[in-house]
């Protein structure tokens, strides 16, 4: 903290060094300083975000992140098992869903074409932490396992989908250690 209250450190600061800050802070909290990351938090408002963006650091932390099936690019086989299957994948969807009201998981669930490769089918859902993402990797390897498909992962900024990473049957079992680090989480 002492580093932190240095009179003279730049007065403009990135979220990247906000996150390191806190990350830096939280893993030194002991039991005899349980107030240091609002302290953090507090301090980090007054000095850099107050005359800019009023926005909460927890905001800063979270990513919001989505998990698709890759329905692109299949061949006809694939189709025809991804068209079978699709009443017990969107019921897994579901259940998954609505498992984890806390992680706010919003299905997507957009199949109204005939055509396979314009199919959406997946989640999104906020993370705060690379330990959150062992749940929905670990939840998407068993549908890759069950019913051999593949998934695309990536971040949603402002909007836009942007993919990090792919796993599945064809591209291999998902390790979301690996893939926190893709996503800089």
């Amino acid at each position: 903290m002492l580093l932190l209250a240095k009179p003279g450190l730049s007065s403009k600061i990135n979220c990247l060094n906000i996150q390191c800050l806190i990350f830096m802070l939280s893993a030194s909290q002991s039991a005899s300083q349980p107030y240091c990351y609002a302290c953090l938090k507090h301090w980090l408002y007054r000095r850099y975000l107050k005359y800019t963006v009023p926005l909460s650091i927890d905001k800063i932390l979270t990513m919001q992140i989505y998990i698709l099936i890759a329905c692109d690019h299949l061949e006809e086989k694939q189709e025809k098992k991804l068209k079978t299957n699709l009443p017990d994948i969107l019921k897994a969807l579901q259940a998954y869903a609505e498992s984890l009201p806390q992680a706010k998981v919003v299905l997507i669930n957009d199949y109204e074409s005939d055509d396979c490769e314009d199919w959406q089918l997946g989640i999104e859902q906020s993370v705060k932490k690379s330990i959150y993402l062992k749940e929905p990797i670990n939840f998407f390897n068993g549908l890759a396992k069950k019913f051999s498909i593949d998934m695309e992962i990536g971040t949603i900024i402002k909007g836009e989908r942007e993919a990090i990473s792919y796993f599945g049957t064809q591209e291999g079992k998902g390790d979301s250690f690996m893939i926190a680090q893709y996503l800089d989480l």
